[in-house]
């Protein structure tokens, strides 16, 4: 899937599923049932991913397994912004970043600061997609989590508004100040996206 042979995560992800099922590990039907919607969001399939996102949150529900819980939403609210849904993606991401932060998923954090980047950016906060997308790549570097050669090309696309709306000078200068925001006021300046929609 990182590497974007769809083809072959598609048919792994779907075994996997079936020994998780088999073997009755909840937590691996739920995580990989997530994988398999990143899949479909990448690949245009809206309507799939939206399932399999909704089918790896009720697991996660049911069963009480936080990181799905929060990854699930964090992904769903992602989908939303790409499919236009702007509450749905604030509502969701909101969601799922407050789990994110609860229990300390530093990932799924991250990608829900770009979420959060994503919506600023395409509803004219050009600066605050900016510092927020900066604030998300200096996480990825203090944990060691780089971006996937997928979802890059993601973030660039949804990041293009607020780059056109800028010079570089004032662009340069929004990421610098995200870069360098402590992990809690990163989150807290996220969450006023929502609270000022």
């Amino acid at each position: 899937y990182y590497e974007g042979n769809f083809g072959e995560a598609r048919d792994y992800l779907t075994r996997s599923i079936q020994v998780h099922r088999e073997s009755g590990f909840r937590r691996g039907v739920a995580m990989s049932t997530l994988d398999l919607g990143d899949v479909a969001h990448m690949e245009g399939d809206y309507d799939e991913a939206r399932r399999l996102y909704a089918e790896g949150l009720q697991i996660g529900r049911q069963s009480q397994i936080a990181d799905a819980i929060g990854t699930a939403l964090i992904r769903l609210g992602r989908l939303a912004h790409d499919a236009g849904d702007g509450f749905a993606a604030r509502r969701d991401l909101r969601e799922g970043l407050a789990v994110a932060r609860d229990r300390r998923l530093n990932e799924s954090a991250i990608q829900a600061l770009e979420g959060f980047a994503a919506v600023a950016a395409a509803e004219g906060e050009a600066a605050r997609g900016l510092r927020l997308a900066g604030a998300a790549a200096a996480a990825r570097r203090a944990t060691h989590t780089p971006i996937s050669p997928v979802e890059a090309p993601l973030l660039v696309r949804w990041l293009a508004p607020a780059r056109a709306a800028l010079s570089r000078e004032e662009q340069d200068a929004a990421w610098e100040e995200g870069s360098r925001m402590p992990r809690d006021e990163a989150v807290a300046y996220a969450l006023e996206v929502t609270e000022a929609a």
